[in-house]
């Protein structure tokens, strides 16, 4: 749903997707790193969208060196 509405412009509802989804995936385990690294990229990509330049470039350079230290 996250992507949908990412599509569609709806970048604040996606992101609460997209936040449910990580915090769903930390808790499960095994952990699948792609799948987090996969929902961080797409958060980042929505910061990116909404002109948040600065916390979207931060939130990539946070998953390019570790994508649990995200948050």
């Amino acid at each position: 749903l996250g992507e949908v509405l990412q599509w569609k412009g709806e970048w604040s509802e996606a992101r609460k997707y997209y936040d449910y989804a990580y915090d769903r995936m930390i808790t499960v385990k095994p952990t699948q790193t792609k799948d987090i690294a996969n929902v961080l990229y797409k958060i980042g990509e929505i910061l990116y969208q909404e002109g948040k330049y600065e916390e979207a470039r931060d939130y990539y350079e946070r998953l390019r060196q570790n994508p649990f230290s995200a948050r």
